[in-house]
């Protein structure tokens, strides 16, 4: 037997694979620093392509800091706090700094992150927290597609803009950075939305982050307002840095996507006959719509009659409510593409995405749900993942094959075929 230990919420679940039916075990090997103040330290104050932060900022200009809020960095205080430093070194006074929280591609901030953040409300910063459905919106101009991007009013109207991020495989975006946090993060629900109509392409079903709807879109709005420094985080699943770059946008997301790209792309053999696939743990599995990405990144791996046990503590609950009704209301397709061409949202479009990977598979949940609801999405329920796993058991014969991935939601699968 092959021992396994899947990230469930904040803690592990454990799973016993045959050695003789274990296909793939993906891990991601990260290089996690040492140092992680010091990496962080000597990347904001020697950027790239940039002047140094308290070398750009002077007196009387305003600034807006914006941080995304999904992602688990383990040092997204430190990196807030040092920044904040830079500024009050350009005498750069507290009521004159705004700093953002972002939601990202999630929608969602993860909760754990205001405990980080306490201590700044002694510098008497701004600190604000952006929705899409925030009123205080500008807009900056349209796109080649058309779409008309309304953002965050602070962000936009800021003399110096400041993004800190972190840049990891993205189901919407490709990968997240400095693109992803100011559109959609910082942007309004209707922009959004017109973007996902004009650019998803519905005939290519969205089963891996190779997927890039609002790739272009994101790119196109940060050329449209101009940012001024990024910090660009490469960390492992559980948010301990890896590598940092800071300074000049473009350069540094561009240094990141190097060494994010080497960090969580996996390689697998070929599809198995089932597919364990624990989120990553918490934030990844807080609720089951944030939990659903794992699976609609390693969907492809598995047969297309196989069966996926999916491991999400969902401790938060079943996440965007359009994502359970569209789960439970449309058991086809073709009928949610045509309630996201009518009326698009987030929760919608992962449920899109969680039905076109599912779909001739069979997909069962291990969480703390209750089983009558996830019933009511058409999911069988496990009690515990080796038992779910032995329920399967019956069926295993020589040849059965099983994948167990730890990181789902972090890994971008690439095939050896």
């Amino acid at each position: 037997m092959v021992e396994c230990w899947l990230p469930y919420g904040k803690t592990e679940v454990h799973v016993s694979v045959p050695m003789k039916n274990l296909l793939d075990l993906p891990v991601i090997q990260a290089d996690v620093s040492r140092d992680p103040e010091k990496l962080l330290l000597e990347s904001i104050q020697t950027p790239v392509e940039c002047l140094r932060l308290r070398d750009m900022a002077t007196k009387g200009k305003m600034v807006a800091v914006s941080l995304e809020g999904d992602l688990p960095s383990s040092h997204a205080g430190f990196v807030v706090e040092r920044v904040l430093r830079e500024l009050f070194e350009a005498q750069i006074p507290p009521e004159d700094i705004a700093l953002i929280i972002s939601p990202g591609t999630a929608g969602s901030i993860r909760t754990n992150l205001w405990d980080q953040l306490k201590p700044f409300g002694d510098f008497k910063i701004r600190i604000l927290e952006h929705t899409w459905r925030n009123e205080n919106m500008k807009e900056i101009g349209r796109t080649t597609a058309g779409t008309s991007i309304l953002l965050n009013r602070d962000f936009v109207e800021a003399d110096i803009r400041v993004v800190i991020s972190e840049v990891k495989p993205d189901l919407l975006t490709g990968y997240s950075g400095f693109n992803s946090v100011v559109f959609p993060g910082l942007s309004s629900l209707s922009s959004i939305a017109s973007s996902m109509r004009n650019t998803l392409n519905r005939k290519q079903k969205p089963t891996s982050p190779q997927v890039e709807p609002l790739s272009q879109e994101s790119k196109e709005v940060s050329q449209l307002l101009k940012l001024d420094f990024a910090i660009s985080i490469v960390s492992d699943p559980a948010g301990r840095p890896v590598r940092a770059f800071s300074g000049n946008p473009e350069a540094s997301q561009r240094m990141a996507l190097s060494v994010a790209e080497h960090t969580f792309g996996v390689p697998m053999s070929r599809q198995a006959d089932i597919a364990m696939v624990s989120s990553g743990g918490y934030p990844y599995d807080r609720t089951l719509s944030r939990a659903s990405i794992a699976v609609c990144n390693l969907a492809h791996f598995c047969q297309p009659e196989g069966q996926i046990f999916m491991i999400a503590e969902c401790s938060e609950g079943l996440g965007d409510p359009m994502f359970y009704s569209y789960m439970r209301q449309h058991r086809d397709l073709k009928s949610m593409e045509k309630g996201l061409a009518e009326q698009w949202s987030l929760g919608g479009e992962l449920a899109l995405r969680l039905r076109a990977a599912i779909e001739g598979r069979k997909l069962t949940l291990i969480s703390v749900l209750p089983d009558y609801l996830v019933r009511s999405l058409g999911f069988k329920t496990g009690r515990t993942a080796n038992d779910a796993l032995s329920s399967a058991a019956s069926d295993f014969t020589g040849t059965t094959k099983v994948v167990v991935a730890p990181d789902g939601s972090s890994i971008l699968p690439i095939s050896e075929a």
